[in-house]
């Protein structure tokens, strides 16, 4: 089963930016809720732990912002 699924992955990961976004929608779309909560809150869980431990930095919202702007307009 791993082989079949290297490669479903290995093919994915050559699709285009937004054909991998639609296929990573499915899939999170498929899976039952509860288990997409429980991913969210031990994503929270360890983002919180890296913050605690001063491996991350804060970014204020307004130069978030501005990044994306300065993204978009590229």
């Amino acid at each position: 089963m791993h082989r079949e699924m290297d490669r479903v992955i290995a093919e994915a990961l050559e699709l285009p930016p937004e054909e991998r976004r639609h296929v990573a929608e499915r899939l999170l779309e498929s899976m039952p809720e509860d288990d997409v909560k429980r991913a969210w809150l031990d994503e929270a869980e360890l983002r919180k732990e890296r913050w605690d431990a001063g491996l991350v930095v804060g970014v204020e919202g307004d130069d978030v912002i501005r990044g994306l702007r300065d993204r978009a307009r590229s």
